[in-house]
């Protein structure tokens, strides 16, 4: 909830390495976070920066998969 803990949360979170670990940021409504998808919208249409900029054609996968976790959301 306060920007002065980030660095340490992030840090502690980093030395978890017995078991999955979620932060949970509080953002101001106003903020914009990047990379984000939009709500409602396909992991396809993933927006990178705040002028509305997509990855580069390189990085999707071509079959389909999910290109940000190297095909591990592959249905089929």
């Amino acid at each position: 909830t306060s920007p002065e803990d980030v660095d340490n949360i992030v840090d502690k979170a980093l030395g978890v390495d017995d078991r999955p670990c979620v932060i949970d940021f509080r953002v101001d409504q106003g903020e914009m976070c990047f990379p984000m998808i939009p709500a409602g919208a396909s992991n396809d249409d993933i927006i990178v920066g705040p002028n509305g900029e997509r990855p580069r054609a390189a990085n999707f996968v071509e079959d389909g998969s999910d290109f940000a976790f190297g095909g591990m959301g592959r249905v089929g």
